[in-house]
Order: structure tokens, then sequence, then C-alpha cells
């Protein structure tokens, strides 16, 4: 029988692991819909310390099986299984029967199972295991580590460099013909290009964020419009000329 997720025993196979899921002589008679409760009976037959290599030996069975390395469907779809059974499980230690209690033997397996899902949280970094209490406080968590980031890369409006000039066009070309945008380029000389010719929503983003015209912000829209050429600064009206230096180098 062939599963997407998880790998089980083959009949009459000497290659059989004792991981591998289901009753390889009935087989044929398990639709592929038991593959769930398969995986959950073993978890309850193994020792906890096993539930980690049990988990990453089915995982490298579906990366083999869907060519793809996407743990987290995976996980999420382990969870799934688990917690479908682990209700089942509820519902049946409710049920009490007049020749046996099953309560303890069900209650045992819930147990287990949650064992087993709490051991897969080292696993999870996308947050699948937990309440929803528990992933809104991961949530909130990430925001604000990404917040911090954030700040970290974003010029604070008074920590920009100030630029006295009367056009911010005059700031753009600059930038332009020091980033080889479009025909223009600042040379060494060994007559190699000094910057690797970058897109211009980089050179947009740069002077956006860390310079200003006197006082006035540069929003970045602006300085976009200018590097993909929707505007430009007329070459007469430039107030800078660049050159390259014909120095020689002092121990020549």
């Amino acid at each position: 029988m062939a599963d997407r997720f998880f790998k089980y025993k083959q009949a009459f196979s000497s290659s059989n692991h004792y991981l591998d899921i289901g009753l390889p002589l009935l087989s044929f008679l398990q639709p592929r819909s038991m593959s769930d409760k398969h995986f959950v009976n073993k978890v309850l037959s193994l020792h906890p310390e096993r539930f980690i290599s049990y988990y990453e030996y089915h995982l490298d069975y579906f990366f083999k099986q869907s060519r793809s390395k996407n743990e987290e469907k995976f996980l999420k779809k382990v969870i799934s299984v688990c917690e479908d059974e682990i209700e089942h499980f509820r519902s049946m230690a409710k049920k009490r029967s007049y020749l046996w209690d099953n309560k303890k033997k069900y209650e045992s397996y819930i147990e287990k199972a949650e064992n087993f899902i709490d051991r897969l949280k080292s696993r999870d970094i996308w947050g699948i295991i937990g309440s929803e209490s528990e992933r809104n406080q991961r949530l909130i968590q990430e925001i604000k580590i990404l917040k911090q980031k954030l700040e970290d890369f974003v010029v604070a409006p008074q920590h920009k460099i100030k630029v006295s000039c009367i056009d911010k066009n005059h700031l753009f070309s600059l930038f332009e013909a020091i980033g080889e945008i479009p025909n223009t380029s600042v040379e060494p000389t060994d007559q190699k290009a000094m910057f690797s010719e970058l897109p211009y929503r980089t050179w947009a983003k740069l002077v956006s964020n860390h310079f200003k015209i006197n006082d006035e912000e540069i929003p970045l829209g602006t300085a976009l419009n200018y590097f993909d050429s929707t505007t430009a600064l007329r070459e007469k009206d430039r107030i800078f000329e660049i050159k390259v230096s014909k120095r020689k180098p002092k121990n020549s």
C-alpha cells in the first residue's frame, strides 16, 4: 500500500523497518485512510525516547514521496492525525461497558499521544502546536522582534544626512552617476567600474532612507520616479561633474 505521508510495511519483505506502520498481511483490506490510525498506534507502542526518530523516519519518507522539503506540511498532518485520535480516545473513555471499564486504557492512550505532540514542539518553528492563546502570544513576540529589526535598519529623520541643495534631483543625479544609471560611471585608475550596477529600487531606497534635502524628507516614491527614468534632471542643469582621477600611484 502506498501512502504519501507515512511508510507502510510490505508483505513478505525482509526490508521492513521497525518504524514502518500497518499490518502487511492485511494491507489489501486496509484503505489508505487507515494510515492515520496506524501512525498513532505505532506511537502508542513506542518508548517516548524514540518519538523524534519515529517522526524523522516518516518525515524523510514524505520528502522522498513528495520530492519537496516542506516539513511544515508534514508536521501539520501529524498534529492533525494525533489530535483527531486523541478526540476519539476521549469519546471512548466516556463509554462504559457492563463487563469492563476501558477508561484508564484510553486515558493512557491520550497521555502518550499528547506526550508525542509535546516532544514535537522542538521541531515546530511555525507555531502549529499549542493553544490559540499560545500561538497569538508567539505572533506578538515575532512582531516585536520584527519591529526591532525594522528600527535597526530604518534611519530616523533626525539621523539622516542633511544635504543643502535647492533641488532634490541633484542628489538623485549624483547617485545616478555613481551607480552607472544609465550611462555614466565613476572609475578608479585601473578603468574597472568601482560600483557594480544595482537595481534602481536599491538606489532609490538608499537615498530615501539615508538623506534629506535641507529639512525635507525624500519619499521613496519620489526617488523611484527618478531612478526608473520617470523624471530626470537635464544635463545642463547639473551642479556637479564627476571626473575620472588621473593621479598615478605613489610607488610608480
